[in-house]
C-alpha cells in the first residue's frame, strides 16, 4: 500500500515495481520447475533456441509500442474521442504487423533452423523446429496480449496489465506441473496456454471502451506517420537485441550438450532483476519523462535526469556486486533439485559471475535509452545498438576458442557496456560541464561505496563459494551473505556519499509514509517529483 500524499509517480513505481516483482518470482519459480525437470539438457537447449524466433516475432510486433503512451497524451489534450480513435488505429497496425511477422516466421522456419542452431544434428534440429511451430502460438496470443497491455499503461491501469503478466506465469506453471511427463512439449505448450490467459484478461480490462478502441487502418493520419517516424529506429534496435540473443545461442550450439541451457540459467536472475526493479520503475517513469521533457524548463529537466542516473547507480550497482558475490548460493537455492546436480550448479554459477556486471549496465543503458525515446530521438540508440552486436560477434570470436562458454557471457557482458558507453558519450552534451561534473563525483562516490563492501565480504564470499561449504545450508548463506552486504553497503555510502545517503533515507521514509526526523532540517533539491528530500 503507498503512503497517503505520495505522488503519482510513485504510486505509479509502487504498483508496476509490485506486480513486476510478483511476475518475476513466479518466473523464478516457473524456470526452477523447467530445471528439476528438464535440467541442462539436449530437450531443453532445442527449446531455448525454439524461444529464439517465437520472441522475436512478438518484439518486433510490439517494438515502439512505448511511443504509444506520449501520442496518445497529447492526442487527449485535445479530445478525448480523437485519442481513441488515434488508438485504434495504432492497435490495428500492431495486431496486423503481428499477424504478417508470424506468417513469414512459420514459412522461413525450416530455413532458420541451420542458422539459429548450426551446431545442432538433423534430429535436433527437427526437434527445435517442432518446438518453434508451438511457440509461434504462444507469440500469437502472448504478442496481442502485450499490445492491448500498452493501451492499459497509457490510462495509468498499471494494476490491470501487472495482473495479466501475474496470470501468464500462474497458468503457464500449473500447465508444466499437470502435463510434464510429456516431456518438452509440456514446456513449450505451457507458453501458449499462458499467453491466452493474459490476452484474455487484457481483452476484458478494455472492454468498457470497445465503443471508442475500433479497429481502424490509416497509415496517412498524423499519429500513425509519428508512430511510423519514431518506430523504425526503435525496430532496428531491438532487431540487433535479438541478433545478439541470436548470436550468443548459435555460438553455443557448438559447445558440449548443456551449454546453452547453463547460460540462459544463469541469465535468468540477471534478467529477472532487470525486468523487476529496472523495466518497472522506467515503464511507470517513462509516461513523467515524456511529460516533462514536453516542458519548457530545461534546468529541470536536466536535475531529473542527473538524479534518476545518480539514484539507479545507487541501486544497480550494489546489486549487481551482491550478484556476483552470492552466484553459488543463489544458483543452488534456485536450481538445484530433480535432476539439476551439483556439477550444474557449478557450470552455471561460474557463467552467473560473467553475467552479473550486466545487472547495471541492463538498467542504465534502459534509463539512457529512455531519456532519449521521451525526447523523441530515436536513433541515437539505434546506432548504439548496432554497435553492440558488432562488439558482441567480434568478442564471442576472440573470447570462446579461450573460456569456451564463459567467453559467450563474458562477450555479451562487455558488449552491453560498450553500448552504455557510447549512449552516456553522446547524452553528456544534454548537461552543463558543471552539472555533469557533479553527478560524475556522485556517481564515483557510490561506485567507492561498492568497492568498499566487495573489497570487506569478498574473503567470506570466496570462503563460502565451496559447494561443500554452502551445502544443506543455501538459504541460510544467502541470508547471511544478503544481511552483510546491505549493512556494509550502508555503512559505505554513509562515508563515501553522505548526500546521496541522506537523500534516499529519505525519499525511502517518504515513499513508506514514515515521519520525517524531528530535528531541523534544510532542503536539498530532488527533482524526481513526488519526493521532496532533506538533508543536514
Amino acid at each position: 500500500m503507498t503512503a497517503r500524499g505520495a505522488s503519482p509517480m510513485v504510486r505509479a513505481m509502487v504498483v508496476v515495481c509490485g506486480s513486476s516483482a510478483t511476475a518475476v518470482v513466479l518466473g523464478f519459480v516457473k524456470n526452477a520447475m523447467a530445471a528439476y525437470y528438464f535440467d541442462c539438457s539436449g530437450e531443453m537447449d532445442s527449446y531455448l533456441i525454439a524461444l529464439l524466433l517465437p520472441d522475436t516475432v512478438m518484439q518486433l510486433a510490439r517494438t515502439g509500442a512505448f511511443n504509444f503512451i506520449p501520442l496518445f497524451g497529447a492526442a487527449r489534450e485535445r479530445s478525448e474521442a480523437e485519442a481513441w480513435q488515434a488508438a485504434g488505429k495504432m492497435v490495428t497496425f500492431w495486431l496486423l504487423l503481428l499477424t504478417v511477422i508470424l506468417a513469414l516466421a512459420l514459412f522461413t522456419a525450416p530455413a532458420a533452423m541451420p542458422l539459429l542452431a548450426p551446431g545442432f544434428s538433423g534430429a535436433g534440429r527437427r526437434e527445435t523446429l517442432e518446438l518453434t511451430r508451438v511457440l509461434l502460438l504462444m507469440a500469437a496470443s502472448l504478442g496481442a496480449g502485450r499490445i492491448l497491455a500498452v493501451v492499459l499503461h497509457a490510462q495509468k491501469r498499471f494494476v490491470v496489465a501487472g495482473a495479466s503478466e501475474v496470470l501468464f506465469q500462474v497458468g503457464s506453471m500449473a500447465f508444466v506441473v499437470a502435463f510434464q511427463r510429456v516431456g518438452i512439449a509440456a514446456l513449450a505448450w505451457s507458453q501458449v496456454f499462458g499467453g491466452c490467459l493474459q490476452l484474455l484478461v487484457c481483452a476484458l480490462a478494455l472492454l468498457p471502451h470497445r465503443r471508442q478502441l475500433r479497429a481502424g487502418f490509416d497509415l496517412t493520419s498524423a499519429p500513425m506517420r509519428k508512430l511510423m517516424r519514431l518506430s523504425l529506429p526503435v525496430y532496428l534496435a531491438d532487431s540487433g537485441d535479438k541478433v545478439n540473443q541470436m548470436v550468443g545461442r548459435s555460438f553455443a550450439s557448438f559447445l558440449p550438450t548443456g551449454a546453452v541451457s547453463s547460460l540462459q540459467y544463469a541469465y535468468f536472475p540477471v534478467e529477472g532483476i532487470h525486468r523487476m526493479l529496472a523495466s518497472s520503475l522506467f515503464t511507470a517513469l517513462f509516461p513523467f519523462l515524456a511529460n516533462l521533457f514536453s516542458q519548457s524548463d530545461r534546468k529541470k529537466e536536466r536535475a531529473s535526469l542527473s538524479q534518476a542516473i545518480v539514484s539507479s547507480t545507487a541501486l544497480f550497482l550494489p546489486l549487481t556486486a551482491v550478484v556476483w558475490l552470492l552466484a553459488d548460493p543463489l544458483v543452488a537455492l534456485m536450481f538445484q533439485r530433480g535432476s539439476f546436480d551439483a556439477a550444474s550448479t557449478a557450470r552455471t554459477a561460474s557463467a552467473l559471475r560473467l553475467f552479473a556486471p550486466s545487472i547495471f549496465a541492463l538498467a542504465l543503458n534502459e534509463l539512457l535509452g529512455s531519456a532519449f525515446h521521451a525526447r523523441q530521438d530515436t536513433i541515437t540508440p539505434m546506432w548504439a545498438g548496432f554497435v553492440r552486436i558488432a562488439c558482441h560477434i567480434a568478442l564471442c570470436m576472440a573470447l570462446i576458442p579461450v573460456l569456451g562458454y564463459g567467453g559467450l557471457a563474458l562477450s555479451a557482458t562487455l558488449a552491453l557496456y560498450v553500448k552504455l558507453g557510447m549512449l552516456a558519450w553522446l547524452f553528456r552534451r544534454v548537461f552543463a560541464p558543471g552539472e555533469a561534473r557533479r553527478m560524475l563525483r556522485e556517481v564515483t562516490q557510490i561506485a567507492l561505496a561498492v568497492g568498499a563492501m566487495v573489497a570487506v565480504l569478498y574473503p567470506l564470499a570466496a570462503l563460502g563459494s565451496s559447494f561443500h561449504a554452502i551445502q544443506g545450508h543455501v538459504v541460510l548463506s544467502l541470508a547471511a551473505g544478503g544481511t552483510l552486504c546491505l549493512v556494509a553497503y550502508t555503512v559505505a555510502l554513509r562515508l563515501f556519499a553522505r548526500r546521496q545517503f541522506l537523500v534516499h533515507a529519505a525519499g525511502a521514509r517518504r515513499a513508506m509514509g514514515w515521519p520525517r526526523p524531528a530535528r531541523r532540517t534544510r532542503p536539498v533539491p530532488f527533482p524526481v517529483p513526488g519526493v521532496q528530500a532533506v538533508a543536514a
